[in-house]
């Protein structure tokens, strides 16, 4: 007779919008912040891409967290995913960029531009 595995049985945790809506906030600071990160060209020297740019975290919050906010910088879908696929350090490597660097940058933009209300998401 053959003998069946058990499956594992995950804990599932109820869906608490606030603390998501609170997570969110930290991580991508507001709807006008993720378009004007949007808007801004992507920050690899070498991309000519005229598509509109990503939120990509320039670190990590900790296991499984988005950094805060000001952590964010513009890059094209093309090198967010590569910086996925690769890890921080060999993407800062290969393109010679310092994310956390760019992160500021954008940080020190977005402070420059003011609020944007008129701005809809």
């Amino acid at each position: 007779m053959k003998r069946m595995a058990l499956r594992s049985r995950k804990r599932i945790r109820p869906r608490n919008p606030e603390r998501r809506a609170s997570e969110w906030a930290r991580a991508f600071g507001s709807r006008v912040r993720v378009l004007f990160v949007a808007a801004l060209p992507c920050r690899v020297p070498i991309c000519r891409t005229e598509q509109r740019s990503e939120n990509a975290h320039a670190t990590t919050g900790g296991t499984s967290r988005k950094a805060d906010a000001d952590k964010i910088l513009p890059l094209c879908r093309r090198h967010h995913r590569e910086l996925h696929g690769i890890g921080r350090r060999t993407f800062e490597a290969r393109h010679g960029i310092d994310l956390l660097a760019c992160a500021e940058w954008t940080e020190w933009k977005w402070r420059q531009a003011g609020d944007f209300p008129d701005l809809e998401y």
